[in-house]
């Protein structure tokens, strides 16, 4: 049996020679990386895709907002980064089933040096039947 530590031994520097041949933005250079990237569009209650990232040196759950109300998602596996001291997260977020069509946002948090949630990161989507 492959656990997820050695899916991502085996193949997490192949996922990121994929993601920069597939000309995914990262961020240059040491500085923070800004990589959320959501569907652009979505049905209210679908789960979608989205490939996330984390800091290693943070400490606390990381949390998925859908217009600022926490959502569940689940996390699918995870990879190296090209960023040093981040981890690429695959996830899959759920689109609250009462959300109305239109223009919404995914927020990403993660517990800043205080311990609090912290921003990292937004993403646009749009709701449609």
């Amino acid at each position: 049996m492959t656990t997820t530590r050695d899916f991502t031994r085996r193949w997490g520097p192949a996922l990121l020679v994929a993601g920069v041949l597939a000309g995914g933005a990262m961020a240059p250079g040491p500085g923070p990386c800004t990589r959320f990237v959501t569907p652009a569009t979505a049905s209210a209650g679908e789960w979608i895709p989205a490939l996330a990232y984390r800091h290693h040196d943070r400490k606390g759950p990381l949390e998925v907002r859908f217009d600022e109300k926490p959502v569940a998602y689940r996390l699918l596996r995870y990879a190296a980064s090209p960023t040093p001291g981040v981890t690429e997260l695959f996830l899959t977020v759920g689109v609250p089933s009462g959300s109305a069509r239109g223009r919404h946002e995914i927020q990403l948090y993660e517990p800043s040096g205080s311990g609090r949630p912290g921003k990292l990161a937004v993403s646009t989507i749009m709701l449609g039947p």
